[in-house]
């Protein structure tokens, strides 16, 4: 059975609430509200029988839900802000039931008898029951850490010589640190790629000095290692820094995705309302 669009819209919006925020609600009246909703950390209402351009927006605002006519003016300054900060404006609800009845459900607040019986004409799912379950997997409501299992003590200079004994003298660094990632994983090693980096200058820069010593009766090659050995390393740190750059952009790549997916999951949803 497919939920109905009040419950889909609701988990849609408990998503991309779930990372913080404020939910601010644009011409309710705040007798309208019970005080669950008036008192609730997350939720701002603009009295209707107020002047709006009085108000100013709070901060970390995620999501506007306008629900009577505003001005022009107001308007606009909700629609730069939503652009401005990535933030959703939700239209389309019909009256201060229908947003009780679907704040009731993304915030988790306990409905009042009015928001019971606008509830009660929803059709329970267990589709919807599984994707609320999912989220609220995905999002536990403690702030308690995951609890993770201990990991083994890490051999002092264990991963010198890893990486003496499986490093490639003629790979860049940055190449062969990933490949090694592999190999240590499987070996149960463990590392870092940016130890494992450092583990590989350490050892090439070993590999000069052994092969080529330097005494008191060679001033000219000694000049010639440190200056060797300085280009290495800013080349080395110039490969480090690039590939902790590409793994920034890959982040926030990912944060886009997940942005994208659930503005398209938010859409669908006010398609079916109609908007």
């Amino acid at each position: 059975m497919e939920p109905t669009p009040r419950q889909a819209g609701a988990d849609a919006l408990r998503r991309f609430l779930s990372q913080g925020g404020k939910v601010l609600i644009v011409g309710g009246r705040t007798t309208n509200f019970p005080a669950s909703f008036r008192e609730h950390p997350r939720i701002v209402i603009w009295e209707s029988t107020e002047n709006p351009e009085r108000y100013e927006i709070p901060e970390n605002t995620r999501v506007i839900i306008p629900l009577r006519f505003i001005g022009h003016a107001v308007f606009k300054r909700l629609q730069d802000y939503v652009r401005q900060k990535q933030a959703l404006l939700w239209p389309g609800l019909a009256n201060t039931g229908e947003l009780k009845a679907l704040l009731s459900l993304a915030l988790d607040i306990t409905p009042d008898e009015d928001t019971k019986e606008v509830l009660a004409t929803d059709v329970s799912s267990p589709v919807t029951t599984a994707i609320a379950t999912a989220a609220d997997d995905a999002q536990p409501d403690t702030d308690e850490p995951e609890p993770t299992m201990p990991t083994p003590p890490k051999e002092k200079g264990a991963v010198l010589a890893f990486v003496k004994q499986h490093a490639d003298p003629k790979a860049s660094t940055t190449t062969e640190a990933r490949r090694l990632m592999v190999l240590a994983k499987r070996q149960g090693l463990q590392t870092t790629e940016s130890s494992l980096m450092n583990a590989i200058y350490r050892a090439r820069q070993q590999t000069i000095v052994t092969a080529h010593p330097v005494t008191s009766r060679t001033p000219a090659t000694t000049g010639t290692l440190s200056h060797v050995a300085e280009a290495l390393k800013i080349i080395d740190d110039v490969a480090a820094g690039l590939s902790l750059l590409k793994e920034a952009v890959l982040r926030v790549q990912a944060d886009e995705e997940t942005t994208r997916t659930t503005t398209q999951e938010l859409r669908a949803y006010l398609s079916k309302l109609g908007v």
